[in-house]
Order: structure tokens, then sequence, then C-alpha cells
């Protein structure tokens, strides 16, 4: 006997659609495959992030440091020749 997949319905092995709804009953195999393998899950993909192009990459802060640093010292460097 052919059961329906769509309404349930059990109908005869000879029967090409189902005798309730009409859904084709010749697109299932007539014995259907008991075993169904199994295959492992795909193994997780890991997204890395990508380094930032050179354009937009932190550029270091010593070169401001180094001037602020050196304008200091011409600073102390002239107040103290003033007060001398």
């Amino acid at each position: 006997m052919k059961q329906c997949p769509r309404c349930g319905y059990t109908n005869k092995d000879i029967a090409n659609y189902c005798a309730r709804c009409g859904y084709p009953l010749y697109l299932q195999p007539a014995f259907p495959n008991l075993y169904q393998p199994t295959y492992p899950p795909p193994p997780p993909t890991y997204h890395y992030p990508q380094s930032l192009p050179a354009s937009r990459a932190r550029k270091p802060d010593f070169p401001i440091f180094a001037l602020i640093l050196g304008i200091g010292a011409i600073l102390t460097a002239i107040l103290l020749a003033t007060i001398r």
C-alpha cells in the first residue's frame, strides 16, 4: 500500500495518484530506503579579522611626542638663556 505524503491517505500499490487529493505518487519509490545515511556536519568555519590596509593603519604617536618635547626643550633653553 502506498501512503500519500501530502494527506496521509493509504492508496493501492498500483495507484499513480492519491485517490483523496490527487497528489502524484509515482514521484516516490515503491519501497523507500529505510537506511538514511548520516553525514558528519561540516567543520566550523572561522573568520579571522583582516589587517587594515597601510593607509588606514594607526600611525605611531612618536613623531608628535618628539615634536612637543623638542619645542619644550627649545622654549626651556630660551627661558634659561634670558634669565642669566
